[in-house]
């Protein structure tokens, strides 16, 4: 048995694909039997994304366990659902009673030139299920490993897919997400896997996978100075003092999208359709306190105050603040709308948010909120939240040493000079910029002393000191007047597209490759070194004692 395999990736353009018929229980095309029962399953890909032009995968594909994927008859496509996810994806069908497998996974985009695909094969070593009709089938997670870069061409690439331990309740999606069908079903325990003897080796895949979780959310750094990051698979990286990162883990196959702190030192963590865990006072346990609505994501979360903390839950479409205590239940404090801009093709309809502790308060944070043209006060000492109208921000941040960073809107984004501010907005200083093309906001260390990453703009042998300039290279600059002249830095890491401003300080620089690797700098972004992260050697693969079947 291998869980591991070298597999046809079908990345690229292609005219089309032979149609398999859905089952998917909220796709109007799909035509599912009277007797049928439900399947839930989610998949993780435990990387950035598939490729560039796939962030996910958008079907899964299943088949009688008798059949081959030949007799197309009996094989069957279950669409992603992304409501309240960001990483993660579930997929809930309707099925005929039967024994199946899933047999693939299934990616796609479509183009004016053509589509894109990508597919990876699932091993029949991955196990069978059962449907029954009007029972409910949870599968728990799947995970998608890649172990080297996936091809924009059709080539060879060798990748792992595993179960995880089954820790997320999807009965409760299903009943969520399709109320009048789950109340049609028989009131007893879900269907699962049907057992097999390749447990052990799942579940020591799994931990390994776990333990290479790609870092995905970077968090602002704490009063502390303890700086956060949220990971894949319910993972968080903490850095304390400059020591050596350590890696938490939460109760959860979900991503971890939203980290912070107590002053005590307890994690409060967010992640996918609205979980949110406070972690004991030796970090070693973890308690649930779930949003009462499951459509969004917590992409943001921090302190009130000592025993106060609040959440932002992203819609989409809007978002939702919301607050509690450890003795009272959530309350939804405000709505707030997301403004949209139809005529910039890039929009990402991004929220803003920057916690700050005023100087008279031991702690009581104030959570400012930036959506378009609209900025949002919440003081958690006072009722409600004040609203008030402002510039409109493609990128805007709060670096560890309180400087405001940020890009205003502009047509694609490419208009409005980079901008930062020493006093918390009130006033704010352009960076010049002809040099080069800013890839993100500056890091400002200091007045005047900006260090950021970018393209070249024009081609000026003083900066390039005899050396060809790469476009698709993203280097390092430096400037210590405010961006009139800048000084060519070497390139970021390979996979590097910009600095972590929100945890990069003078003397400590990070940044985070495509694969998941964090790069620590200590001299000016000059050198980098790697301090933690990124994926899993197939070395580590524990030896698995090959079943009999």
């Amino acid at each position: 048995m291998k869980f591991f395999i070298p597999c046809l990736l079908l990345a690229g353009l292609t005219a089309g694909c032979t149609s398999i018929p859905t089952a998917g229980l909220d796709d109007p095309e799909a035509q599912l039997p009277d007797n049928a029962g439900i399947v839930a399953v989610q998949v993780v890909s435990n990387i950035k994304r598939l490729s560039k032009q796939i962030p996910h995968w958008k079907e899964v594909i299943v088949l009688q366990a008798s059949q081959t994927e030949a007799e197309k008859q009996h094989v069957f496509s279950i669409p992603a659902m992304d409501t309240g996810y960001t990483e993660t994806r579930a997929f809930v069908g309707g099925l005929a009673p039967g024994t199946y497998r899933i047999a693939g996974l299934w990616g796609q985009l479509h183009t004016d030139n053509g589509t894109y695909t990508l597919s990876a094969s699932v091993p029949r070593e991955m196990g069978r299920f059962q449907v029954e009709t009007g029972r409910l089938s949870t599968l728990g997670t799947l995970v998608f490993q890649p172990f080297d870069e996936l091809s924009t061409s059709l080539t060879e690439s060798t990748f792992l897919i595993s179960r995880l331990p089954d820790v997320e309740n999807l009965e409760a999606l299903v009943k969520g997400r399709f109320p009048d069908k789950y109340s049609e079903l028989v009131q007893v325990d879900p269907l699962d896997w049907e057992p097999d003897s390749n447990s052990e080796y799942r579940n020591a895949v799994s931990q390994l996978v776990r333990s290479h979780a790609y870092t995905a959310n970077v968090q602002p750094p704490r009063p502390d100075g303890t700086r956060l990051i949220g990971g894949l698979l319910g993972s968080i990286f903490a850095l304390k003092h400059g020591a050596t990162w350590e890696r938490h883990l939460v109760p959860t196959s979900h991503a971890i999208t939203a980290v912070s702190t107590f002053p005590n030192g307890r994690i409060l963590a967010g992640a996918e359709r609205g979980q949110v865990f406070v972690s004991g006072p030796e970090l070693d346990k973890w308690v649930a306190f779930p949003l009462p609505s499951r459509d969004g994501f917590v992409s943001h979360i921090g302190a009130l105050t000592e025993d106060s903390w609040y959440a932002i839950s992203d819609l989409h479409d809007s978002a939702e603040l919301w607050r509690r205590s450890f003795d009272q239940d959530w309350e939804r404090v405000a709505v707030i709308e997301r403004d949209s801009r139809p005529s910039d093709l890039f929009d990402t309809n991004e929220l803003f948010v920057i916690e700050s502790i005023p100087d008279n308060e031991r702690i009581a944070a104030v959570v400012t909120i930036w959506s378009g043209e609209s900025k949002y006060t919440f003081y958690p000492r006072r009722s409600g939240i004040q609203k008030i109208e402002v510039s409109e921000w493609d990128n805007l941040e709060q670096q560890p040493n309180g400087i405001w960073s940020g890009r205003p809107a502009g047509f694609w984004g490419s208009i409005k000079k980079p901008s930062y501010s020493i006093d918390q907005g009130d006033h704010w200083i352009e960076v010049e910029s002809d040099a080069y093309k800013h890839k993100s906001p500056p890091f400002v260390l200091q007045r005047d002393h900006i260090v950021s990453s970018g393209h070249p703009s024009r081609l000026d042998e003083s900066l390039q000191g005899g050396r060809a300039l790469s476009r698709s290279t993203i280097y390092g600059w430096e400037s210590t007047s405010n961006g009139r002249r800048w000084k060519l830095l070497p390139p970021l890491p390979e996979g590097c597209t910009e600095i972590e401003r929100q945890i990069s300080t003078r003397t400590q620089m990070f940044c985070i490759t495509e694969d998941g690797r964090i790069m620590q700098s200590s001299d000016i972004a000059n050198s980098w070194q790697h301090a933690t992260g990124g994926r899993p050697p197939m070395n580590a693969l524990p030896v698995e004692n090959t079943p009999q079947r």
